[in-house]
């Protein structure tokens, strides 16, 4: 019931998209795109082993972010919507840089280009729109 290993990605980016739609009568589609050649990626990995315990950290900068979306809906009244949507995302994985400490000794240590990051993650969606 101990905790033995904690970790944890933490992914910052600005980016730019495009989105467009389609509707036909009572019927919607619709899709976005996203990219990104600014994401500043971060880990934390914590080992709790009473013998070994280490925290070792990783920075990675300007990886790239995609992001695609497709959505199709329909009205079934004026306001409400109902809809599906299925989207795929993926930062790329990129080397950066690792700090070691171990918390039993006192000592720490660098790595330059010792960690990679990445993600990558599919999303489907189902629901109700109702616009105002």
């Amino acid at each position: 019931g101990e905790r033995a290993i904690g970790y944890k990605q933490r992914f910052k980016m600005p980016y730019i998209g495009l989105t467009g739609s389609y509707r036909y009568e009572d019927f919607e589609l619709g899709g976005t795109f996203k990219y990104s050649g600014w994401v500043e990626a971060s880990d934390n990995d914590e080992h709790y082993d009473p013998g070994k315990r280490i925290t070792y950290r990783s920075k990675v900068k300007d990886q790239n972010y995609y992001s695609v979306s497709v959505n199709a809906g329909y009205y079934v009244t004026p306001n409400a919507k109902v809809y599906v949507e299925g989207t795929w995302n993926r930062v790329t994985n990129k080397k950066g840089n690792t700090s070691l400490y171990d918390h039993n000794d006192n000592t720490s240590d660098y790595s330059k280009n010792g960690a990679g990051i990445e993600n990558y993650n599919f999303i489907t969606t189902a629901g109700l729109k109702y616009t105002f």
